[in-house]
Parts: structure tokens; sequence; C-alpha cells
């Protein structure tokens, strides 16, 4: 009740009031992230920079995604704003407070969005970030987050274990080592950190997504389906990579139809995901999946296979089948992508068509449609079919 009282007042523009809900919250619970977040607003609110700082670092050391973005250069009220604006923001900043290692962070931040992938100058931040703050360690593992994007992997390593060091009750950063661990193959140390993490943040969802992969790599897949699962649930923009997971992890406990369903799931969010990437095995998942018969996704990704092969007449005809079992707007983009290749461009154009009027919010079939159209002579078609796809991937 101190918290939806703090949350009132905070939005009602009163933060003398807010702060002191926020107080009384977390003199119950001093782990409670949003009334640090709340007190820090009111604090920024009352002029009390200082201890605005504190309560977004305490906050930050909860739950990393709060991360550098919630520092105050008052952007909240400033509404969405381009990478460049906040850079602006943190320059005018640090022209007037060099000192202030968390702006070299807040800038590092905006420096390796996707939008400017500028990973060199991040990293020079971050260096600066940490001469300034040796002590910070939250600022040791946006370094070694930065050093691993630029392949300085022995650096990434060191500054993780800097950091966990520095603080070795942050879950969050434990998750990071570990997760470092995990790509270098390390399982073993990996699985360790992610214990680890877990035992002092339980409701980190990417740690979950990320021993459960270290699990399934240990020939785990059961414990690794469960913490995959779990991790879906805490956090569905986790879903793509999760679910992929999980899929293997069902395929290696030959529980096929779910690890289809999941397969599926994953393609709609990211469609470089497919059952069997290696063509060396591509007969023993054809072999797979023709065992499950009339199942309709079994059908399709047999389909998808046949055209990773390029076997384009029996992709064609599986890919049929899967249409006439469920009539899916993915069976029909990949049946129109086999018969493009076999020559048959009005009928691949009708499937196309299909796939759109089924599901018009399935960015792949309108990318295939607008390729379709590019081939066949209609830019400007081509360009609407593009349009489309890409604004329904940024929805995604």
């Amino acid at each position: 009740s101190h918290l939806a009282l703090a949350l009132c007042e905070s939005e009602s523009g009163r933060p003398g009031p807010a702060r002191a809900a926020a107080d009384a919250a977390l003199a119950l619970d001093p782990s409670l992230e949003w009334g640090l977040r709340l007190r820090a607003a009111a604090r920024r609110e009352l002029g009390d920079e200082d201890g605005c700082l504190a309560d977004c670092f305490a906050a930050m050391r909860l739950n990393e995604m709060v991360g550098t973005l919630f520092i105050p250069l008052r952007l909240e009220s400033e509404g969405p704003k381009g990478a460049r604006w906040h850079l602006e923001r943190a320059d005018r900043h640090l022209a007037r407070r060099p000192r202030d290692f968390w702006a070299y962070a807040y800038r590092a931040d905006w420096l390796r969005s996707p939008e400017l992938n500028e990973n060199g100058r991040a990293y020079e931040d971050l260096q600066r970030a940490v001469e300034l703050a040796p002590g910070c360690a939250w600022a040791w593992a946006y370094l070694a987050r930065s050093q691993s994007a630029l392949g300085k992997i022995d650096m990434s390593r060191l500054s993780l274990e800097k950091a966990t060091a520095l603080d070795p009750e942050c879950g969050w950063i434990w998750s990071w080592r570990g997760e470092l661990h995990r790509r270098l193959n390390e399982t073993e140390q990996a699985s360790s950190c992610f214990d680890r993490a877990l035992a002092l943040d339980p409701d980190y969802e990417l740690a979950y997504a990320w021993r459960g992969g270290v699990r399934r790599q240990l020939g785990r897949p059961e414990d690794a389906a469960a913490d995959l699962t779990i991790a879906l649930k805490l956090d569905p923009t986790t879903a793509a990579w999760c679910l992929q997971e999980r899929m293997q992890a069902r395929r290696e406990l030959g529980r096929l139809k779910p690890a289809l369903e999941d397969l599926e799931a994953a393609f709609r969010l990211n469609d470089k995901f497919c059952w069997e990437p290696d063509p060396k095995r591509f007969g023993a998942a054809l072999e797979t999946l023709g065992g499950l018969g009339k199942e309709p996704l079994a059908k399709l990704w047999r389909g998808d296979l046949l055209l990773r092969a390029r076997d384009f007449a029996r992709a064609e005809k599986e890919l049929s089948a899967a249409i006439a079992l469920d009539g899916s707007a993915h069976a029909f983009v990949l049946r129109g992508r086999a018969l493009g290749e076999l020559g048959r461009w009005a009928r691949a154009r009708r499937d196309f068509d299909a796939a759109v009027r089924r599901e018009p919010g399935f960015a792949y079939a309108w990318a295939w449609r607008g390729r379709a159209r590019l081939l066949r002579g209609d830019a400007r078609g081509a360009r609407s079919d593009f349009a489309r796809a890409l604004k329904l991937e940024k929805k995604a």
C-alpha cells in the first residue's frame, strides 16, 4: 500500500509525499526495486541529486534491467527520442560534470544501441567510467559486456571477475559471468555461476534462460526445459531463443509434437530458426518428422528441410500435404518459395497472396511476396510489401 501511494503521489506531481511513502515502503522491505526507483524520482524533483543517484544504483543492483537509462538526466518526462538526442544530453552533462562516471556509462549505453552500434566509443566511455569509479561493480560489468562485443574475451573475463569480487552478492553480475563461460563452452563454470546467480536473485529471467541452454549442453534436457519454461513465464521478450532451446530439449526427450510447436512459435519471432541447421543431419531429421504421420507441423518442417536441401519438387509435395491438413500461412509461404524455385511464378504468387490473406500480421509472408513481385518486375508493389514486412517486424 505504501508503494501504491508513492506511485500515486509521484504521478500527481507531489515529490515530498511520494518520497515519504517510498521511505515507508522501503523501511518494510529495502529490496523493493520500485520503491527505490520512485524515491529516486522524488529525490530528483526535490534537488537531492546524491540521494537520487544512490537509489538508482541500489535499484540497478537489484535489477540490471533498470539500466543506466534510469539514471537521471531528467529524461523520463521527455518522451522517446533518437539515440543521438540522448547522446547530446549526455555530452552537455559531461561538459559540466566531467567526473560523473555514471554519465559515461549512460552515454556508452546509447553508443552501443542498434541505432548507432558504435562499440569502440562505448568501450572508451566505459573505461573512463571504471577509472573514475574503480569500486563500482556494475560499471565493471558493463565494461565486460563492451569488451566481449569487441572480441576482447580475456579482458572481459577479468572485468567480470573484478565485478563479482567487488559485489559478490549481486545476482545479475554472476549471470553475466556465467553467460561468458557459456559462450566459451565452459559449461561447468557457467552452470556454477548461474546457480549462484539464481540463489541470489531467483527472479532473473536471463539466468534461467542461459542456464537452460547450459543444462541442455550438459545432457540434462529435462532440467533445461524446466529452466526455459520459467524464463518464458518471467519475460516473454526472451521468447525466440528460449523457445528454440526448449525445442531442442524436448526433441532430446522425445516430445516431438511440443517441440514442433515451440519451433513454430520461435520462427514467428525470428525466421532464422529451423528444425535442423546441419545439412549432414537432414536425412535423419526427415525420417524423424516422417514418423509423425499427418501432423501438419511435421509436414511443414519436412518441407522446410527439403527446401534447404534444394529438393524443390519434394518440398512442394510435402507442403501441399501440410496445406491440405491445416492451410497455415507459413505452409503457403514455403510452398510459394518452392514453386518459385521450380519456375512456376504464377502459382507461387497465388500462394503468397493466400498467406497474407490468412495472416496479415505475418511479416515473413509479406517479405516473400515482395521478393516475388520484385523478381517479376513489380518494383512498386515489392516496395509496398517490404515496407509492410519491416513495420510488422518492428512491432514484434
